[in-house]
């Protein structure tokens, strides 16, 4: 057995010192020394890029000493964790750490804030330190987010006051998303929700005195509340759906908002009004705006109290008004005046037909459903001409507005030959009644005939 150990044992035995020390062997081992440094320093380096860019952390323990932390503290402390426990940040699981950085499984405060504690930012630093997650590619691939929005926000008007002059009364990230609380803006609470984000504006923009020295207006939202727009925001006009309706953003963009230039406002409302705004571009007011710089959609319909356009905007010299612009003997301001009295005639022979319709199908016994399909058909041809007068093509505007009026007739005839029908069924059913009821006299009579001459006979 120890003979067999033995042999076995000489099977691994080590090599001779002299083959250990030769010179190829001293080469891979400086070689593999190398490597291993070239290695360390690439790390290093690495290391160093990213080291501002928030990782989720492993926690070394299963609870987070921020949360209990605060939460003993109690009041307002113990309010921002239950604010971000209900927030998108808390609900994904961007602990504490991811924002203010430290040591999450340290009961000790000196090494809890000593390991990259970041703190609370600065105004000033609030974008960059949002940004270093949400424009960060990578991270935020995951959620299926958009990462511009730094980008955009120093192009807007709020962000080149607070990087270019450090004015920290401008809307920062937190203004708008909070700041535990953070809301998706799809969540009906979140404070960037399509519903209350004019309400988040006017935060600022509604207070006088803090827009004093910017030199702007505050009475853009009471303005936007009176609206038609407004109104539907606001679930007062029937039909319309309150999603869809603009608001602050879609106007003047979220992040990167600033007031629209000239140039920009027909592609603003054009975004949502895409029929009339090509309309717009193909007229001679394309070209005056180009050369003079008006009308752009605002000189005519406002800005924030935009009111549902009708056709009294051709006539008059108010703001808004044709007149107001061009001379009321001009033969601009006339033409407007024939496309606002063909729309009006239009309008109004429509609605004397729907009357005589609606009046006709409280008599029994006439369908009055396909005259009622043909007077919408007939205002649709108004509504496709209404946004054609952005054109100030007059010939294209009354051959919808005609059609509209010749559909308004054809349906006005139709009543008539249903108020002649019935008049003859009238007729002709009084016609049959006589002549069953001097029938059955007649029979009646022969009846009485034979009962009397029975008696007599008997």
């Amino acid at each position: 057995m120890k003979k067999y150990i033995k042999e076995k044992a000489g099977d691994y035995a080590l090599p001779s010192e002299s083959w250990i020390l030769t010179p190829v062997l001293i080469k891979i081992i400086l070689g593999l020394l190398f490597l291993v440094l070239l290695h360390s320093l690439g790390g290093i380096s690495l290391a160093q890029e990213a080291k501002n860019v928030p990782t989720k952390r492993k926690r070394r323990s299963k609870q987070i000493t921020c949360i209990v932390c605060h939460t003993q503290l109690g009041q307002e402390k113990a309010e921002w964790v239950k604010q971000w426990q209900e927030s998108v940040h808390g609900k994904n699981n961007v602990t504490c750490p991811a924002c203010h950085g430290g040591d999450p499984s340290s009961f000790n405060k000196p090494k809890a804030e000593g390991t990259g504690f970041l703190g609370k930012p600065s105004r000033v630093d609030i974008p960059e330190f949002c940004g270093r997650c949400h424009s960060n590619p990578s991270w935020m691939r995951q959620y299926n987010k958009r990462v511009d929005q730094l980008s955009q926000y120093k192009t807007s008007k709020h962000g080149k006051l607070l990087y270019e002059e450090k004015d920290t009364k401008v809307a920062v990230c937190v203004d708008c998303h909070g700041k535990h609380n953070i809301k998706k803006v799809s969540e009906h609470d979140a404070s960037a929700n399509h519903k209350v984000i004019a309400e988040t504006c006017s935060k600022c923009h509604a207070d006088a005195d803090y827009m004093l020295p910017y030199g702007i207006t505050t009475t853009q939202l009471k303005a936007y509340y009176n609206s038609y727009h407004g109104m539907i925001l606001q679930n007062k006009v029937d039909g319309k759906n309150p999603s869809l309706v603009p608001s602050c953003p879609d106007c003047h963009s979220a992040h990167g908002a600033k007031p629209a230039e000239v140039s920009e406002v027909s592609n603003v409302c054009g975004n949502c009004h895409m029929n009339t705004a090509q309309f717009f571009l193909s007229g001679g007011h394309k070209i005056s705006l180009e050369e003079q710089n008006k009308p752009r959609c605002i000189d005519c319909h406002g800005h924030h109290e935009i009111r549902y356009p009708t056709s009294d905007l051709f006539a008059g010299e108010s703001v808004h008004h044709c007149g107001f612009c061009h001379l009321t003997n001009s033969k601009e301001y006339l033409k407007g005046i024939r496309l606002k009295e063909a729309l009006e005639n239009t309008e109004l022979e429509i609605d004397r037909v729907e009357e005589t319709v609606l009046a006709l199908q409280e008599t029994p016994g006439l369908d009055v459903m396909d005259l009622k399909e043909n007077i919408q058909k007939a205002r649709r041809s108004v509504l496709e001409a209404i946004p054609r007068t952005h054109s100030l093509d007059e010939e294209d505007v009354t051959k919808f507005t005609n059609k509209g009026m010749a559909n308004a007739k054809e349906i006005k005839q139709s009543v008539e030959n249903m108020k002649e029908e019935f008049i003859t069924r009238k007729k002709g059913l009084f016609a049959a009644l006589m002549v069953i009821f001097f029938l059955i006299c007649y029979l009646l009579y022969k009846r009485w005939l034979l009962e009397l001459k029975e008696e007599e006979s008997k």
